[in-house]
């Protein structure tokens, strides 16, 4: 299992294809509501799972089962300012 850190959109189609768990918060000079979305392979890939976070706030997901994607992870931050780390393999 790995770890990666992100921050904004994360291609992780060759690093991780199962995630175990996810760790976000919102981060911005200026607090705003942000979205981040886990999506199999790309930009335009199905969406698993949409988190939308308020100003200043943070989350943590851990997924039982983990979920898959076929064709690997790309996370998409569509609103906002993301940071944090996905774990999977």
């Amino acid at each position: 299992m790995m770890s990666l850190p992100f921050t904004g959109n994360l291609p992780a189609q060759r690093k991780i294809r199962t995630v175990h768990r996810i760790d976000v918060t919102e981060h911005a000079g200026t607090p705003a509501a942000a979205r981040a979305q886990l999506k199999d392979t790309d930009a335009n890939g199905t969406l698993y799972c949409d988190i939308r976070l308020a100003a200043s706030e943070s989350k943590h997901i851990a997924f039982d089962p983990p979920l898959h994607f076929p064709n690997g992870l790309y996370i998409q931050v569509s609103a906002g300012t993301v940071r944090g780390s996905v774990t999977g393999e």
